[in-house]
């Protein structure tokens, strides 16, 4: 309505109708900001679903106000800190039968060794120590796995393997 298509262009006002089809580049130049949840602010609005079949580049800020699943084979966030506010984290969700060592790599770079806590699945115990395992790797981590020293204020267990010299 009211709507004056000259041309590739659509000049002013409003396109009425159920379905549309565009070719080439859509600009909005239009530099609202969106500023709330309720889909009813910034240049570009939908009140339905979108779909975007090639990557998808956000400028600045993207807020996602319900859930956000991510599927893929990698899922990689480049930041300087990362918060999580839930109180456990999940590894390895929704393995019936694992073979595979799990846990937490820390890259060290030139310095040496990857660090790594995890669980050893071989030998069904906690392990702390460096590796050259990636988070790419898979399968029995511990073939390259050297323990680190451990230091804690207290441990507390019911038995003692030691061995090699063990002092108390």
């Amino acid at each position: 309505t009211g709507t004056a298509v000259t041309g590739t262009s659509i000049v002013g006002g409003t396109v009425a109708g159920t379905t549309g089809t565009f070719s080439g580049v859509v600009d909005v130049t239009d530099a609202t900001d969106a500023t709330d949840a309720t889909g009813d602010t910034g240049a570009l609005r939908t009140e339905g679903g979108a779909s975007i079949a090639k990557k998808l580049y956000v400028g600045t800020d993207l807020s996602v106000a319900g859930n956000f699943t991510v599927s893929g084979t990698t899922t990689t966030v480049d930041t300087t800190n990362t918060v999580v506010t839930d109180n456990l984290l999940e590894l390895n969700s929704g393995a019936t039968s694992n073979a595979n060592d799990s846990g937490i790599i820390i890259e060290r770079g030139s310095t040496g060794n990857n660090a790594i806590l995890m669980w050893d699945e071989s030998a069904t115990g906690f392990t702390v120590g460096t590796t050259t395992a990636t988070a790419a790797s898979t399968g029995n981590v511990t073939a390259d796995f050297a323990a680190a020293p451990f230091t804690a204020a207290a441990i507390t267990g019911t038995t003692i393997d030691a061995t090699t010299d063990f002092t108390i």
